[in-house]
């Protein structure tokens, strides 16, 4: 005999899993709005020590000036963060850590990135565990050569790393595609 189901259980279940969904989408907005205050905060602080001056601040030691803010987006784990206020200065050369120049995807990404290509696509069971690639801006074939090369040279030092005599147990796995 088979169970059945009511339909206030398909129903109930159905709101279950909307909840949910809010719930996480809640969860990952906050995520991401926290991760732009942070991002925005470390950057102001760093502006302030090169300056060497607080904003409208006039003092001898004063080294350069602020010239207002650009938008950026970075793509993280965490998501795409859009809009980061990133300040401009006068008169000093900044580079700030949070960004490598030119790029607009954390390294993070683009190791996953580089993981999960096949072919120059993505396949959808690691495009899933992306989050906010879709979002984000599309994935190009000079990324996708940068990224595999990247994961390359990682697979080469692996390789060439030294071993030791101390292993006790090994256990060998593998995965096979067929073209």
């Amino acid at each position: 005999m088979e169970a059945r189901t009511l339909p206030q259980e398909e129903n109930l279940l159905e709101v279950i899993e909307n909840i949910q969904q809010k719930v996480w989408s809640e969860i990952e907005t906050k995520i991401i709005g926290f991760t732009k205050q942070l991002i925005e905060q470390l950057l102001e602080e760093k502006v302030k020590q090169l300056i060497g001056a607080e904003r409208y601040e006039r003092t001898q030691e004063r080294r350069g000036y602020r010239n207002g803010y650009y938008r950026r987006d970075l793509l993280t784990k965490y998501g795409n963060v859009e809009d980061i206020q990133v300040p401009r200065v006068i008169g000093l050369p900044v580079e700030y850590d949070v960004f490598a120049r030119y790029r607009r995807r954390a390294a993070s990404r683009e190791a996953a990135i580089g993981w999960s290509v096949s072919q120059r696509h993505l396949h959808p069971q690691a495009a899933q565990a992306l989050p906010g690639i879709f979002s984000a801006p599309p994935v190009s074939a000079q990324t996708v050569s940068k990224c595999t090369a990247y994961l390359e040279e990682e697979l080469r030092h692996y390789q060439q790393r030294p071993l030791t005599d101390d292993v006790e147990f090994l256990f060998l796995d593998g995965i096979t595609e067929s073209g």
